[in-house]
C-alpha cells in the first residue's frame, strides 16, 4: 500500500471522485488511484495511447476504461512519481543462482585511463564517443555533476581499449572457466578490443560469444567506475553483477543499434542479428531478437533519447534490489543510487519541460526498462535449449551468466 499522509482527513478523490482518506505521492486520492499510479511507475502496468482522443473523464465507475487518461490525471494534481518506492516489485519471480565471488578488484584510477593487462592502452575519439560527450542544445554548465560524469565515463569507456595487431588478438588466450574464477580476473573472459558498432556482416555463434564476452568485461569496468557500487561488500558487488549484467547488455546494445540504424541487434564486433529468421545464422527459438526491436529498441528510438537520458537510464537499471541475495546494507546503498539517478532524471528533464510533461516523460522512459527482465529470461532459455539440443557450444563462463 503506497505511504499516505493525514489519514484522518475525509475528503473526495481527485482523480476519480471516490472516497479518500488521506495523501497519496502528494495528492489526495483513493487507495485504487493511488495503487494504479504506483503500478505504473513500478513498471508493472502498461499504459497504452488514449483511443479516445485523450478525452476520456475520470470517474468511479469509469476510471479503469483508460490508463492513459488516468496516468494524466494523476499527474495532472500533483501526484510524484519520486515518491514511489521503487523496491516495492514482485520478488517471487525465479532470480539467477549466486555463486561466491567477487570482482577482479576495484578499478583503480577510475577517472583516469584503463588498467591495461596485456598490450598498451590506446584512446581515440570514435564519432560515437564523441556524440555521447556532447549534450544536445544544453551548456556544460548547466549539467547536473551526476549526469555529467555518467557522461565521461560513458565516452572514456566506449574509447579505451588493448591495443594489438590482428595476429595477437587471434592468439589471445580462450580459458573455459566459471563465473567465480572469471570475474576474479577479466583478462580470462576477453581483451578489450575496440568496440565496433557497424552491422557489417551477419553475425555467427562465434561472433555472438565474443559479443558476451567483450559487453561483460565492458559492464564490470563501467560498475567499477561508480561510488555506489564500490560502496558495496565483495559478495553484494557479485550478486547484483549477476543479476544485472543482461538487462545491462541488452539496454546497451539497443542504443548501440539505434546510433548506427542497425534492422536487428547489433554486437560489439561489427557484426548483427538480423530481426528476419531467414537470414539469421542463429537458432531463436524464443523470439528474443524480434521481441527486443519490438518492445525496446523500437519505443527508445521513437522517443528520441538523448545521451543523457540513456546514461541516467542505464545506472537506474543496474541499480535494482530484486535479487534476494543482496544484503539488507547492500539494499540500502542500491536504493538510495537508484533513487539518486532518478531524481537527476527528472531534475534534468525539468530543465526543458513543464513539471507535468517532464513527470509523464519520466514515466515513458522508466516504462522502457520493463521488458528487459523478461528478455534475460528469454535468452536464458535460448541458451539451455541449446546446449540440450546439442546446435551450439556455450563455455561454463557463459552458461554461468544465463543460468537460472
Amino acid at each position: 500500500m503506497s505511504p499516505a499522509e493525514d489519514q484522518g482527513t475525509d475528503t473526495l478523490c481527485l482523480v476519480c471522485g471516490d472516497k479518500c482518506f488521506g495523501k497519496h505521492y502528494g495528492a489526495y486520492t483513493c487507495h485504487g488511484c493511488s495503487r494504479f499510479f504506483q503500478r505504473v511507475v513500478l513498471n508493472t502496468k502498461r499504459v497504452k495511447p488514449c483511443r479516445l482522443n485523450k478525452t476520456c473523464v475520470m470517474t468511479k465507475e469509469k476510471r479503469i476504461v483508460c490508463r492513459y487518461c488516468r496516468y494524466q490525471k494523476c499527474l495532472s494534481i500533483g501526484m510524484k512519481p519520486g515518491a514511489v518506492d521503487l523496491n516495492k516489485r514482485d520478488t517471487n519471480r525465479k532470480r539467477p543462482k549466486a555463486g561466491d565471488v567477487v570482482p577482479e578488484r576495484i578499478f583503480a584510477q577510475h577517472r583516469g585511463n584503463m588498467p591495461n593487462e596485456a598490450g598498451s592502452v590506446s584512446i581515440t575519439n570514435s564519432p560515437s564517443g564523441s556524440a555521447l560527450a556532447t549534450m544536445e542544445n544544453k551548456p556544460k554548465d548547466a549539467l547536473n555533476p551526476v549526469i555529467q560524469f555518467l557522461l565521461n565515463t560513458e565516452h572514456q569507456l566506449n574509447n579505451v581499449f588493448d591495443y594489438f595487431e590482428s595476429h595477437q588478438r587471434e592468439n589471445w588466450p580462450k580459458v573455459d572457466v566459471p563465473l567465480d574464477v572469471a570475474v576474479r580476473n577479466l583478462s580470462l573472459v576477453s581483451d578489450r578490443f575496440k568496440l565496433n558498432f557497424e552491422p557489417r556482416r551477419v553475425a555467427n555463434y562465434l561472433d555472438l560469444r565474443e559479443n558476451i564476452r567483450r559487453c561483460f568485461v565492458l559492464f564490470i569496468d563501467w560498475a567499477n567506475m561508480i561510488d555506489e557500487f564500490r560502496m558495496l561488500s565483495p559478495d553484494d558487488q557479485v550478486e547484483l553483477i549477476k543479476s544485472r549484467h543482461t538487462p545491462y547488455a541488452w539496454w546497451y546494445t539497443s542504443r548501440r543499434g539505434i546510433e548506427s540504424n542497425c534492422q536487428g541487434v547489433i554486437l560489439c564486433n561489427g557484426s548483427y542479428v538480423p530481426v528476419k529468421k531467414d537470414t539469421s545464422q542463429l537458432n531463436d527459438a524464443t523470439n528474443v531478437t524480434t521481441q527486443l526491436q519490438y518492445d525496446v529498441i523500437e519505443p527508445t528510438r521513437k522517443m528520441e533519447l538523448d545521451n543523457a537520458e540513456f546514461c541516467l537510464l542505464k545506472a537506474i537499471c543496474f541499480f535494482n534490489t530484486e535479487n534476494s541475495k543482496i544484503s539488507e546494507d547492500g539494499k540500502k546503498i542500491i536504493s538510495a543510487a537508484q533513487n539518486k539517478y532518478i531524481n537527476a532524471l527528472y531534475d534534468y528533464l525539468r530543465l526543458r519541460l513543464s513539471a507535468s510533461d517532464a513527470a509523464m516523460r519520466l514515466g515513458e522512459l522508466m516504462l522502457l526498462l520493463s521488458p528487459l527482465t523478461t528478455l534475460s529470461f528469454l535468452m536464458n532459455e535460448n541458451v539451455q535449449l541449446a546446449v540440450t539440443l546439442g546446435t551450439s557450444h556455450w563455455d561454463k563462463f557463459l552458461l554461468d551468466i544465463y543460468r537460472n
